[in-house]
């Protein structure tokens, strides 16, 4: 746990070992570090650098208990979460999800239809009254598709005396509605378009876009783990190897490593400690022994004679990622955000329901492309250095 101080306000911040391997890892961080008398503890449903999905009730939960105040970050959720089952599987077990063959999966276009006839729930991470924090905010443009400047503010009850808009307008006095719905020049264009959004979805069928979207997701990692590392029919836990957090705790958005030829590593000479690190758990068959034996997360010490050995060590940059994602956007036309990670590269993909399998094979396309491109350019390189030498040489 560490201490950071703003002003007057004390900001903790509580380290994630990646990968994450369950919700269990996220909750007993938050137990550990979480001050008793902490002024407000915020989460966000979906994160929006790694995409991991946060067990928001647990969460919620340990703050009541502990008489913290909680305002949920809800930026991803709408659209994203929405009316899906908590209680009913996902399709990320591996008895319910296909594997990659030679060839493409095909991945059925979702088309209008009524919404299901079998009940559901919503996502309490999309209704505060069924999560009951302090504070829950979310946007409408992003996965809920409804107009830029659209957006939610959902305070409850108790605490509503105590937040105040910035403006004052006609309806300063009147309550906490009354306040921030009449605040000078704004544009309710974006609010009101918000309820045409709120018809697709309908017609759509809510429950069944969040399952379409998943079962895209699933098979999208698969087929770019199996593109870039050639690394076929893994399950959930050998996928992360390759990822940041299992698929049982993504949304409809995954963070997936990009090869290892493109990840920024130098090799350093390993210590005993380096050693140590590798063998430091004596049960081969943990998740996290199994994780760190192969893929962007492994420990492996390298062996370059008998009495040499070198360490790998990751030094991606948030540069190296955007010349990634600069190359996608400009020569392929792709947009794909590319992350830095404990300072190893990764796309965050996304799967909506105008998106099908053949988006991602784009993307496996593109990345190997530069893959190649990035070998070639190193060879060139070594070619001129050696020439450069025996030139010296001579």
């Amino acid at each position: 746990m560490a201490h950071a101080y703003h002003g007057s306000i004390g900001v903790v911040y509580g380290e994630v070992t990646l990968p994450i391997t369950c919700e269990d890892e996220i909750v007993d961080l938050v137990r550990r570090t979480l001050p008793p008398n902490a002024g407000l503890a915020v989460f966000d449903a979906v994160t929006s650098n790694t995409a991991v999905r946060l067990p928001l009730h647990r969460l919620v939960q340990l703050c009541k208990e502990r008489n913290v105040p909680v305002l949920i970050d809800a930026a991803h959720a709408l659209g994203q979460l929405t009316m899906s089952d908590p209680s009913t599987p996902l399709p990320f077990s591996d008895a319910s999800t296909s594997l990659i063959p030679d060839g493409a999966l095909a991945a059925p276009t979702p088309t209008i239809a009524s919404p299901p006839s079998t009940p559901f729930e919503a996502d309490p991470a999309c209704v505060p009254a069924l999560l009951d924090p302090d504070f829950w905010v979310a946007n409408c443009h992003k996965w809920l598709a409804a107009p830029r400047g659209s957006a939610l503010l959902w305070v409850r009850r108790d605490r509503q005396r105590a937040v105040r808009s910035p403006i004052i307008s006609h309806g300063f006095g009147d309550g906490f509605a009354s306040e921030f719905i009449w605040d000078g020049c704004r544009d309710y264009a974006p609010y009101l378009a918000s309820s045409a959004a709120m018809r697709m979805w309908k017609a759509l069928g809510p429950r069944r876009c969040v399952m379409y979207c998943r079962s895209l997701l699933a098979d999208a990692v698969r087929l770019l783990v199996q593109r870039w590392w050639q690394a076929c029919g893994l399950n959930e836990r050998e996928l992360l190897s390759y990822m940041v957090a299992p698929l049982s705790m993504c949304g409809s958005m995954a963070l997936v490593a990009l090869p290892a030829v493109l990840q920024v590593v130098v090799f350093q000479d390993a210590v005993p400690q380096d050693v140590d690190a590798v063998h430091a758990d004596d049960d081969e068959s943990s998740v996290r022994a199994q994780i760190e034996s192969s893929g962007v997360w492994s420990k492996k010490v390298v062996r370059q004679s008998d009495d040499v050995m070198k360490v790998r060590k990751y030094v991606g940059t948030s540069t190296d990622a955007k010349y990634i994602q600069d190359l996608l956007h400009f020569k392929y036309g792709i947009e794909c955000p590319t992350k830095t990670i404990s300072s190893r590269l990764f796309v965050r993909i996304s799967c909506a329901i105008y998106n099908d399998l053949d988006d991602y094979i784009k993307l496996a396309d593109a990345i190997s492309q530069i893959a190649d491109d990035t070998v070639q350019q190193r060879s060139m390189a070594n070619a001129c250095e050696i020439k450069t030498s025996e030139t010296e040489t001579v």
